[in-house]
């Protein structure tokens, strides 16, 4: 519960940082001993430049937002981890992208618990329904 109530406070602070530090591969947010770690990631080119974040308390970390594959999601893993241990606790998708919950596998084969909100867990089938669609190579026949 320790990590869900440091999520709460950083979550703002997350947003912030995202946006002020963009080109960064990883850099560390936090400022004071006391307060969580907040590390962001961004993957290359063919992840399509995706960012994640890690919120890291004590030894509890949850990973917010996974990459666009699990093989990203698995670089950003052991980026966040070089110089930190912490046991990942959750993951957690912002929205129903692809960019941000292919790699939940990942994170769930690590013993997290994925967790997103209502509308997106609303949205995930739609969203698989439709790269389904896609990725078998269907698209609109013209008379």
């Amino acid at each position: 519960m320790k990590i869900l109530s440091s999520l709460l406070l950083s979550s703002i602070s997350v947003v912030a940082c995202a946006s002020a530090n963009a080109s960064s591969l990883k850099k560390d947010f936090s400022s004071e001993v006391n307060k969580p770690k907040i590390l962001s990631y961004e993957s290359d080119a063919s992840g399509f430049h995706t960012k994640s974040f890690i919120v890291i308390s004590g030894n509890e970390a949850a990973l917010i937002d996974t990459q666009f594959t699990p093989a990203h999601t698995q670089k950003a893993l052991e980026s966040f981890s070089k110089n930190e241990k912490w046991t990942l606790k959750y993951a957690i998708a912002t929205h129903p992208n692809p960019d941000k919950f292919n790699g939940a596998a990942v994170a769930q084969s690590q013993g997290a618990k994925f967790l997103v909100s209502e509308a997106t867990a609303k949205a995930l089938p739609e969203v698989h329904a439709y790269n389904s669609f896609k990725s078998c190579g269907a698209r609109a026949m013209h008379n």
